[in-house]
């Protein structure tokens, strides 16, 4: 990769890292995706949606309540496991505030940010499934209907290329899938993620594998 530029530390973190390590995910067999992840029960949900779905700041808010963030903007699964990315997550300036976190590191990449240094975690968690949030006028979190699944997961391909493997493609799309929604209203935060997290414990409870 080249850029018009030298890259300080800070941008070569995030998010420059991570289109090298995507490609470097394909060359060894895994599959990389444009998300964050972090640990329920010992086992790993992935969060992925569009930009400005909000997965920083849930991510974030996880965080500071102490559950295990994997990753904040590349996920890499291979075999069924989900890896460790980079000890950072990015917000933006409303959401720095609001959560009281980060530290404003100023424009990298296109945006300015405001970074949070994640705990160190164990490097490897198996996949439980995935949570895909999204803006609506109530709280919920309902099952993503297995029609809809395989778009899903490859709108968020990290690389846009064929899945080295449809049959642990498809594999991946058999795990849970939810559709989180919340009000986009800052004082409801707290209760939505409260929400969402009821409903993966019970999925990952009692350590047996989730099923829908």
């Amino acid at each position: 990769f080249e850029t018009p530029q030298p890259l300080d530390d800070d941008d070569l973190v995030h998010p420059y890292l991570a289109p090298a390590a995507a490609v470097m995910a394909g060359w060894n067999g895994w599959d990389a995706f444009h998300a964050g992840a972090f640990v329920v029960n010992g086992a790993a949900w992935i969060v992925a949606g569009d930009k400005g779905a909000g997965k920083s700041t849930a991510l974030a808010w996880l965080a500071l309540r102490g559950f295990d963030v994997l990753a904040d903007d590349l996920v890499v699964i291979a075999d069924g496991e989900v890896h460790v990315g980079p000890r950072c997550l990015d917000l933006r300036g409303e959401a720095a505030t609001t959560l009281g976190a980060g530290t404003y590191i100023g424009l990298v990449g296109t945006r300015e940010r405001w970074r949070y240094e994640l705990a160190p975690v164990k490097p490897i968690r198996r996949l439980a499934g995935w949570v895909y949030p999204a803006w609506g006028p109530r709280i919920g979190v309902d099952i993503v209907p297995p029609a809809e699944r395989l778009a899903l997961l490859t709108r968020n391909f990290a690389l846009q290329v064929p899945p080295r493997s449809l049959i642990d493609l498809l594999d991946t799309a058999a795990l849970p899938t939810w559709r989180w929604t919340r009000p986009r209203d800052w004082t409801a935060i707290d209760h939505s993620i409260e929400v969402l997290l009821e409903h993966l414990m019970t999925a990952t409870s009692a350590g047996s594998r989730p099923s829908v």
